[in-house]
């Protein structure tokens, strides 16, 4: 993975927006950009983010104040706990002070993992809550299922009744993020049986 600075921004594509007034498509343009955040710094994390910020009816848990990028200096006391000076958050719920964090496959290296204690240590010490989410929580269906639900408690976030119709489309909307990752390590196949049951 290679960091690179981004080639549009948000603010850029509303600019265009309000230029293309009456262009074809433009209207389903402005409707997406709510769902559109500047920072995204992998593709895992963007798809971790959008299921939480896509409305329900998507199979999301519609948290539309979540923040991407969202950086938390660090201060205090918590400056004796970790070599960091400032956090970026993959997914911020503000209203909660917690720091979602997706944990990819690097996230599992001997040396990071030291890093990553530092940072859960430093922002309790500051007063948020840091929430770890794995990748094998994420390509495991009924792992991701209990995983949203704890957010979902974390979050405050008004609580629906969970149904099986909306655990479905929930089920189909992570399938859809990692559709690509699931057909090259062949899980796949046996997802999608496990959806018709489901069904």
């Amino acid at each position: 993975m290679v960091s690179r600075e981004p080639l549009v921004c948000v603010d850029d594509v509303r600019r265009l927006c309000a230029d293309a007034v009456g262009q074809r498509g433009v209207n389903n343009l402005r409707r997406t950009l709510r769902f559109v955040r500047d920072g995204a710094r992998s593709p895992m994390e963007t798809a971790f983010f959008l299921m939480l910020l896509f409305p329900r009816r998507f199979g999301g848990e519609g948290i539309e104040s979540l923040e991407m990028a969202y950086r938390i200096e660090v201060a205090g006391e918590a400056r004796l706990l970790t070599r960091r000076s400032h956090f970026e958050c993959d997914a911020y719920l503000p209203q909660a002070k917690v720091d979602l964090e997706y944990n990819g496959i690097l996230h599992e290296e001997e040396g990071q993992i030291a890093v990553d204690v530092e940072r859960a240590n430093a922002l309790e010490a500051m007063g948020y809550r840091m929430m770890t989410i794995t990748r094998q929580s994420f390509f495991d269906g009924e792992a991701f299922g209990r995983l949203m639900r704890a957010i979902e408690r974390r979050s405050g976030h008004r609580q629906v009744r969970v149904d099986s119709d909306f655990l479905k489309r929930q089920e189909e909307l992570r399938r859809f993020m990692l559709r690509r990752y699931l057909a090259e390590s062949g899980v796949a196949d046996d997802e999608a049986g496990a959806l018709e049951e489901m069904a």
